[in-house]
């Protein structure tokens, strides 16, 4: 009441809480996620730059009003968080935090140094509209993953009103080796399905694509899916094809026509296609996808070069089966990473994701049910029924000499992998939505690590 007296007495400030649409005795918790919410309108919106700036004051405006009102007095046996370190830094007075808040970087910065200089780091702290940015500065410069770790829970410890999210960047005089952008907190604000960074969507993600691609396999609906889970096979083939070096064209409808002679045309334009993803994702710091076009590019050079006429045509019948595997896994575990803005797939990363895991389910039952003599292997092709020789399991028994039993347990075994490769990528996502467990295995990783060198 105290508060809602003083504000009715304050026209300045009864228009701040006016402009955040707020009444006057909302939470802290109310204001932050106002304030978060209408910076993102204004600035998706086109907004003129007056609207956004009377919004920031009148945040900035709440928040120093709030921090000058008495704090109330901590209980005695409150333990500070901690994230992995030995040794807790102590709480902040309120005049230091003040000043932080107000743009003064200067406390923040000593703070720092201060438990930075044992590792032989220095810190140079600045504000930029309303984020903080840390420049590190050392003899020789930190990796990313142990600096990153390392100020997430300095500044957890430290407990900071207001901060929740901060540039970090190793410098080499006036060379930028590396950046990335350190959360503090969870976003708050509405559910968003097409987030990437929405908890309930990355948790439900693969639980739901699960159940659903039992639905599809064991109902009427498979008629629907069936063609695109074809397609997916017939897409296995082509990439073995491709990075081979020879052209191919996979048809949704059971067939994939294949050229057998290598051209420099398809090594040279999947290589163009792998460098404009590199240039996008390196514009843009996305850094997954450039691993990725790196590890295909190798891949590549050894299948089209490298590897014979014959093994080339052994991996093309493997790899229908093998891509309802491989394919279906690789875009299952795309489905929690962006691309650039020109190839963004925010709302399509559903379908195949769907696709994908009804493709993989409907594998994996398949061979697990062969392997335990449930069901034959899928001999012949779909236009030649079971007696074609020219099927994908005929070439690979009576072409090139695998047996039955080998058969199977490449398939099963490449499935069981796939479904672990899976689980681990689920467990990891799972783990990076608590950021304080995700920052204190790191740490203890490379705690790990660096007593074992």
């Amino acid at each position: 009441m105290a508060e809602l007296d003083e504000v009715m007495s304050d026209p300045n400030l009864e228009w701040c809480y006016r402009v955040l649409k707020l009444d006057p005795g909302a939470t802290a918790e109310e204001v932050e996620a106002a304030y978060r919410k209408l910076l993102y309108q204004y600035t998706r919106g086109g907004n003129s730059k007056e609207k956004l700036q009377q919004v920031k004051t009148a945040y900035q405006q709440i928040k120093v009003h709030r921090e000058q009102a008495p704090a109330p007095t901590p209980a005695p046996d409150r333990v500070p968080e901690s994230t992995g370190s030995t040794a807790a830094i102590p709480a902040v007075n309120p005049q230091m935090l003040r000043q932080i808040q107000l743009g003064n970087t200067r406390p923040l910065e000593t703070l720092l140094n201060e438990r930075l200089r044992a590792r032989g780091w220095r810190a140079q702290v600045s504000m930029v509209e309303n984020r903080v940015q840390i420049q590190l500065l050392a003899a020789s410069p930190p990796q990313p993953m142990t600096a990153t770790a390392a100020i997430y829970t300095l500044l957890k410890q430290l407990q900071i009103p207001g901060l929740h999210e901060v540039d970090l960047s190793a410098m080499a005089g006036d060379k930028t080796l590396w950046t990335r952008q350190i959360r503090l907190t969870q976003a708050q604000g509405a559910f968003n399905r097409f987030s990437f960074e929405d908890p309930w969507v990355n948790a439900l993600a693969y639980p739901v694509a699960l159940v659903l691609a039992v639905l599809i396999n064991a109902g009427p609906w498979l008629i629907f899916f069936l063609p695109l889970q074809i397609w997916i096979h017939e897409f296995g083939h082509a990439t073995v094809a491709w990075l081979c070096g020879r052209r191919a064209l996979p048809l949704p409808f059971g067939w994939t026509s294949v050229i057998l002679d290598r051209t420099w045309w398809v090594y040279v334009g999947i290589l163009f296609l792998l460098g404009i993803l590199v240039w996008n994702c390196w514009r843009e710091r996305l850094r997954w996808p450039i691993f990725l076009a790196g590890a295909i590019a190798v891949v590549q050079f050894y299948m089209t070069w490298i590897m014979s006429d014959w093994q080339f045509e052994m991996w093309l019948s493997f790899g229908g089966i093998g891509g309802e595997f491989y394919l279906s896994t690789l875009l299952m575990i795309c489905f929690y990473f962006k691309f650039p803005d020109r190839w963004r797939w925010d709302f399509w990363r559903f379908v195949f994701l769907i696709i994908a895991a009804a493709t993989f389910f409907d594998s994996f039952w398949l061979w697990h049910h062969i392997d335990r003599g449930l069901a034959d292997v899928p001999w012949g092709s779909i236009f030649g029924g079971q007696g074609d020789s020219n099927g994908d399991m005929n070439r690979l028994n009576g072409q090139f000499g695998w047996s039955v039993a080998q058969i199977v347990d490449t398939y099963t075994g490449l499935g069981n992998l796939c479904l672990l490769i899976l689980l681990g990528a689920y467990l990891v996502f799972l783990l990076k939505l608590n950021p304080q467990i995700w920052y204190g295995i790191r740490q203890r990783g490379i705690a790990w690590l660096s007593s074992k060198s």
